[in-house]
């Protein structure tokens, strides 16, 4: 069940909205993507598809005049023809995706930090354990 907003936070958002159409309205000037040097080989988001990049030397990037990031496009993305497709299909599940989220505020019952932490620890301790038996038998074959 889904709370009803007051009349403070419908104003705020309606606001909010507001700000965002004016923005876009604003904005709807070419956003030009340069190709730019990686510096590090980590997966990076992709603005477009809502996925990632490789672990790549070079990623499709947008800045701001304050250098801070606008746009990133994946490889893949870069890939196929049909960019404005895939914003808004992005745009449609991050849309649905909120919705989901919302509906789960107030409801979530969760373990504690130090829950969680005890038993990563405890797995992570067995799989030490696993991993110099394995040495100590003579595997070599390592599932990683």
């Amino acid at each position: 069940m889904t709370k009803k907003l007051s009349k403070k936070q419908q104003d705020q958002l309606d606001q909010d909205q507001a700000n965002s159409a004016a923005a876009i309205s604003r904005a709807c000037r070419p956003v030009p993507v340069e190709l730019v040097e990686s510096r590090t080989l980590i997966r990076q988001p992709c603005t477009v598809c809502g996925g990632c990049t490789e672990r790549v030397r070079v990623v499709a990037e947008a800045r701001n005049l304050d250098h801070e990031l606008i746009v990133r496009v994946c490889e893949d993305c870069l890939r196929h023809d049909d960019i404005d497709g895939r914003l808004e299909n992005t745009a449609f599940f991050m849309e649905a995706n909120a919705k989901y989220v919302r509906g789960l505020k107030g409801r979530l019952v969760l373990p504690t930090y130090a829950q969680w932490e005890k038993r990563n620890d405890e797995l992570e301790a067995e799989f030490v354990r696993e991993q110099e038996k394995s040495v100590r038998d003579g595997d070599t074959s390592l599932p990683f």
